[in-house]
């Protein structure tokens, strides 16, 4: 299973599993989203991470402060 780890912010060791290999993982303040980051500097759906190819990629989701 993947897991995501937080390094910095609010939350430093947290671990968040990646739930699936077949649909994106989003990270977000608030609304329809996976993984909750308790931080201001995150848009309501900041990123999502997903298994393309055999790697995993993080996308940014036009978040307003980057990622």
């Amino acid at each position: 299973m993947a897991l995501l780890r937080v390094r910095k912010g609010s939350q430093p060791g947290a671990a968040y599993p990646v739930f699936s290999s077949r649909r994106p993982t989003v990270l977000g303040r608030e609304g329809q989203i996976d993984i909750a980051l308790g931080d201001a500097k995150a848009s309501r759906r900041h990123a999502c991470v997903a298994l393309e190819h055999g790697e995993w990629i993080l996308q940014d989701l036009q978040s307003s402060n980057g990622t």
